[in-house]
């Protein structure tokens, strides 16, 4: 028995951590292998909304969505994580602080040979992890409504 509820322990921690994940620059296929493999539920759908082909996904529970914004070679560019649960909060902003440098209060960038600025917008009843490529230190910012 206690065996099962540490194996249920990691594998909720290593959900969470996965969520972190940068998909820029990925495949649309990709994009939809990792969300199928990395997340056994939910749903993943293909949309397009203004000439913008995006890539939905809703966990069952509806607490995180996932909305991937593909380019013309049909590559992620942009993505943003909504989570509905704000009790995942404290959690999500270690993950950013221990994996990325922290620019200002709700902002990291994830240095390498391309930077991206991973950008936490906190509302009322849910935040949205908004991650951009970082173009020579330009903030690149997406409101979420």
């Amino acid at each position: 028995m206690t065996r099962i509820t540490c194996l249920a322990i990691v594998l909720m921690l290593s959900s969470l951590a996965t969520q972190a994940q940068n998909y820029i620059g990925m495949s649309k296929d990709i994009v939809i292998h990792q969300l199928k493999t990395s997340f056994d539920f939910g749903e993943v759908e293909i949309d397009v909304l203004d000439n913008l082909k995006i890539i939905k996904y809703a966990s069952n529970d509806q607490k995180t969505r996932k909305v991937f914004f593909l380019d013309d070679a049909e590559k992620c560019s942009k993505f943003i994580v909504i989570h509905n649960d704000l009790n995942s909060l404290k959690v999500v902003k270690r993950d950013l602080n221990k994996n990325y440098e922290r620019e200002s209060k709700n902002t990291w960038i994830q240095r390498g040979i391309i930077d991206y600025r991973w950008q936490l917008d906190k509302k009322q009843k849910f935040f949205a992890l908004v991650v951009t490529k970082s173009f020579n230190n330009e903030q690149v910012t997406m409101n979420v409504k």
